[in-house]
């Protein structure tokens, strides 16, 4: 015997069955567009938070390198607002401590399918910290002019000083002359004009990690002067800075210099001519390319996001 039409051979409606399919259908397909709608909300956020990240990197490592360079307060509170504003933040935090600057920055936005379960916006915030230091150890473009570090005191303010290329030590305001200057001879040969003036034309590129002994003379040189005139006038160049100072034993030079820093020096004239020569300037604040971890801060300054 047949079942009869909308029953199965055990006695089951067929409708119902189909009912109950279409159901079950349903609830899986709001599941998985539930699901769906999560994992693009969640993204969002996520790309989000990295935009916040971004933002409070940029911020604090601006900001932090204006604090290196000496500049007020507002002026470093007002890059972090502009670097922050710029990589999509609507607002910002900063905290200032010397040689610190924390940033925080948020966004608020709206989101694609959270506002059907009651969350039509989603806050985000990320922080970062910038911090300077002295510069540690040095490679390329340096001069070899080495200034004594007890000459830079009270010396990184803009004040002219002339860095004397003379046989006599004279004391005088903003004058540094033999006894606090030298000329180094980077390989340990001798200290010869050719290779002063190339190291003066293109810089030495080897690496000194203070603090480091370096042989040298605090003779004159007349050819270091006249390229320090062609090639480096209206620059800033990078001196090394020494401590101590012994009788030459790394090289044919008469004396042994001991490099403890680099600083910036910006050449505004040089006199190579008549007596005294000389290469007159500005010692400068400057934030480098270079690793961090000095002892002496010449104001030469490397910048990095802490961890």
């Amino acid at each position: 015997m047949e079942p009869r039409s909308g029953w199965d051979e055990k006695g089951w409606r067929l409708g119902r069955e189909r009912g109950q399919t279409v159901v079950l259908a349903a609830v899986v397909l709001v599941a998985l567009v539930g699901f769906l709608a999560m994992a693009i909300d969640l993204g969002n956020v996520h790309a989000q938070r990295r935009r916040m990240q971004n933002a409070a990197d940029a911020g604090a490592l601006a900001a932090c390198r204006l604090l290196a360079l000496g500049e007020s307060e507002a002026t470093v509170r007002d890059a972090v607002g502009r670097y922050a504003l710029a990589n999509g933040a609507q607002s910002w935090t900063t905290t200032i401590q010397p040689p610190t600057v924390a940033v925080t920055a948020s966004e608020t936005f709206r989101t694609f399918f959270a506002s059907i379960v009651g969350v039509p916006t989603f806050t985000v915030s990320a922080s970062a910290a910038a911090r300077y230091e002295p510069v540690g150890p040095w490679r390329g473009d340096l001069m070899p002019l080495a200034v004594y570090s007890g000459a830079l005191e009270g010396r990184l303010d803009g004040d002219y000083v002339e860095i004397w290329d003379t046989e006599e030590t004279v004391v005088g305001e903003g004058i540094i002359s033999d006894g606090q200057r030298g000329w180094l001879n980077f390989d340990g040969g001798a200290v010869g004009d050719s290779e002063l003036v190339s190291w003066i034309t293109y810089g030495w590129n080897g690496e000194v990690r203070p603090p480091m002994w370096i042989n040298g003379t605090p003779g004159t040189k007349t050819s270091a002067m006249k390229a320090l005139d062609s090639v480096r006038l209206n620059t800033t160049i990078y001196v090394p800075v020494y401590d101590q100072v012994r009788p030459g034993q790394m090289g044919s030079g008469q004396i042994d210099y001991r490099i403890v820093s680099v600083a910036a020096f910006k050449v505004v004239v040089v006199v190579d001519r008549g007596n005294p020569k000389y290469v007159g300037g500005i010692f400068l604040k400057d934030v480098v390319p270079q690793k961090g971890g000095g002892t002496i801060d010449t104001g030469v300054r490397v910048v990095n996001l802490t961890d």
